[in-house]
């Protein structure tokens, strides 16, 4: 559990540093301070996360044992908003995903919901 908390607290740190650098309106919601510590994760935070943190991305990153990989759901107002292509590309990897059990390495599939 203290592990769990530990990586929240890197990554918000993360988000709180990254709506500094890049000028973001801390006064508005989703980048508040309470916003980013003890909110959701919000679609507007995935990109950061997984392009500037390097805990992050080490988490999602595969080796030689495991083939991470990941998707992001992201809902608004209980739709999920993608374009129908976007459905069918999310589908593909799913598919691939459930095809392929004869890897020598183990799968993971890790799914992210931004809302």
């Amino acid at each position: 559990m203290i592990s769990f908390w530990k990586f929240h607290f890197e990554c918000t740190t993360s988000l709180d540093k990254y709506a500094h650098d890049h000028g973001l309106n801390r006064t508005k919601y989703p980048w508040t301070y309470y916003h980013i510590r003890w909110g959701d994760l919000e679609r507007s935070y995935v990109k950061p996360l997984t392009q500037n943190n390097k805990n992050f991305q080490a988490l999602i990153a595969s080796d030689k044992n495991f083939k991470i990989s990941h998707m992001t759901f992201e809902f608004q107002f209980k739709r999920l908003m993608y374009s129908k292509e976007g459905l069918e590309k999310m589908q593909k990897e799913i598919d691939e995903f459930i095809a392929d059990k004869n890897t020598p390495v183990h799968n993971i599939k890790m799914i992210m919901m931004g809302i």
